[in-house]
């Protein structure tokens, strides 16, 4: 029995040459999805640690105006007990940055002033604190 060579020579597979050209191309266009993909990765890992800080933040101001709540309710001069707690800063709120803590007051056209003030009477208390990454402002009154 003879054996036809003619109709097995046709499928003889890839050449070495194919291998690496197909092997580099995928290689470049990989590379190229890395770079695409890690610029954004890094994009996004800096959006959601903007966001983990401010919430951060935020969460400082909240236990800021609870306490303020219950000084209301507790203290004779709810203010004064308030503007020296925050000042202090003794990470009984949490972490942050003082950047203003002073008494305001504001004309009939809405043109802010510092005042004097023990935290007696009415009067309003800015407070300002930061994180490095964002500032949260609010106004206490009595």
């Amino acid at each position: 029995m003879k054996i036809n060579c003619s109709s097995v020579s046709g499928s003889r597979g890839f050449t070495l040459v194919e291998l690496i050209v197909t092997i580099v191309i995928t290689a470049i266009m990989a590379a190229m999805y890395i770079q695409v993909t890690g610029v954004s990765l890094m994009g996004n890992v800096q959006q959601i640690n903007t966001l983990s800080s401010s919430m951060a933040l935020y969460q400082v101001m909240e236990a800021m105006v609870s306490d303020y709540h219950n000084l209301m309710v507790t203290s004779s001069t709810p203010l004064a007990t308030f503007t020296t707690r925050v000042q202090n800063n003794a990470g009984h709120y949490g972490t942050y940055t003082l950047v203003y803590n002073g008494y305001v007051t504001y004309s009939a056209g809405g043109v802010e002033s510092s005042a004097s003030g023990t935290g007696t009477g009415a009067q309003t208390l800015k407070v300002k604190i930061s994180n490095g990454v964002i500032t949260l402002t609010t106004l206490f009154t009595q």
